[in-house]
């Protein structure tokens, strides 16, 4: 489970994300910061229009709807985790916070991924670390016009099978709050 440690997402919906993964309605719970109103100030005009065109970007290239890639909240199983980790890196282009390697490998592995609405808020922990904005921004949109791109992405690594667990257990990242 993992919650940006900013606090723009409340915690309070974590059971949400919770209730899906555990029902089966999804192997991979996706936030989405984009579907409740967004408060002023709470993210730029920019990023909300960079957010809509990498949602219909990351859709084609996932081959499964995703309405918000950059929602630090986030829900999967350990045992995906651990299958998806050996492919970090392996996209091709830099990703910062993560967000992609997560949405890239739980396409690749065909994990059911779910976005689930969260209410968006100003931050109140910290400075943001959206820096090289941009730069980040067109490294998205070079892979996005990759010839073949969504071919490239799902279907050249080689996924090694890790999951050995009857039972699963939810995955907190380094750079996210901890919340179990």
């Amino acid at each position: 489970m993992i919650l940006d440690a900013d606090l723009t997402t409340i915690p309070e919906e974590l059971p949400y994300f919770n209730d899906v993964i555990v029902s089966g309605q999804a192997e991979f719970v996706n936030g989405s910061r984009l579907v409740y109103p967004v408060p002023k100030g709470a993210m730029t005009g920019a990023n909300m229009l960079g957010n809509k065109f990498f949602s219909v970007a990351f859709t084609y290239l996932l081959g499964q709807k995703v309405k918000d890639t950059l929602c630090g909240t986030k829900v999967l199983w350990r045992s995906d985790w651990e299958r998806i980790k050996p492919m970090l890196g392996s996209w091709g282009t830099e990703d910062r916070w993560g967000d992609y390697e997560l949405l890239f490998g739980a396409a690749k592995l065909n994990l059911k991924i779910l976005d689930l609405p969260v209410h968006y808020q100003e931050r109140i922990y910290g400075s943001t670390k959206m820096t090289k904005v941009f730069r980040n921004g067109h490294a998205k949109n070079v892979l996005a016009r990759i010839p073949k791109a969504k071919t490239q992405i799902l279907g050249r690594y080689h996924v090694p099978n890790l999951e050995t667990a009857d039972e699963r257990t939810s995955v907190s990242s380094s750079h996210s709050a901890k919340i179990f």
